[in-house]
């Protein structure tokens, strides 16, 4: 992740509160102790995700505001860490939700589809735009 111009998290909604899996809380749980405990302890610890461009992504079965939940606690951990989140001029702003519940559905989801290329275009032109003004991304 330290090595990526930039990142997109995606992740299913499950259950009816939108919990992301555990595999997903996990590697986000782990991301703590490269960013925020070392902060704790040295007060000029650089972040080594700071300022990198990351976009969201979240499905499931019913889709649309059903899996706000998820992009909201996925941006939580992205701002926690110092990232850029990248977001979009279409609802809901801060990634794209899909609608799919088996292998491949989502990619019937004509609206989800579109937002995520949109999505893609956004981080890969935010990606050439802080290397052309030499922005730290690492």
């Amino acid at each position: 992740m330290k090595q990526a111009d930039g990142i997109l998290l995606a992740s299913p909604r499950y259950g009816p509160f939108g919990a992301s899996p555990s595999k997903m809380q996990a590697l986000l749980e782990r991301l703590i102790n490269v960013n925020t405990l070392p902060a704790n302890v040295n007060p000029n610890f650089v972040f080594p995700l700071q300022g990198k461009p990351c976009g969201l992504l979240a499905v499931s079965v019913e889709g649309r505001q059903n899996n706000l939940p998820v992009l909201h606690s996925l941006e939580q951990y992205v701002l926690a860490y110092r990232m850029q989140p990248v977001h979009t001029k279409l609802w809901p702003f801060v990634g794209v939700s899909g609608r799919g519940n088996d292998k491949g559905d989502v990619l019937r989801d004509v609206e989800a589809m579109e937002n995520a290329k949109i999505l893609g275009k956004l981080l890969v032109r935010t990606i050439k735009i802080m290397k052309n003004h030499k922005f730290a991304i690492t």
